[in-house]
């Protein structure tokens, strides 16, 4: 059986390395995108089990990322 995968949409690159590889440390496998745009491709391209989003976002932040998901 394949680990969860979460999709994390974070822009501060220091915190995403932070709490990505918390989750890789607890068993998960982690994709980590900075930005709104990217963040909807990524849904788009391989569903994740879980979205770990910042509501501040370059772009357009993570409520519209909630919206167009």
């Amino acid at each position: 059986m394949n680990n969860p995968n979460i999709l994390l949409v974070e822009d501060d690159s220091e915190l995403a390395k932070l709490v990505s590889g918390r989750l890789r440390d607890a068993g998960y496998d982690v994709r980590v995108v900075g930005n709104g745009p990217d963040a909807v491709e990524a849904v788009q391209t391989n569903l994740p089990d879980l979205l770990l989003l910042d509501v501040m976002l370059p772009g357009f932040d993570g409520l519209e990322v909630c919206r167009r998901v």
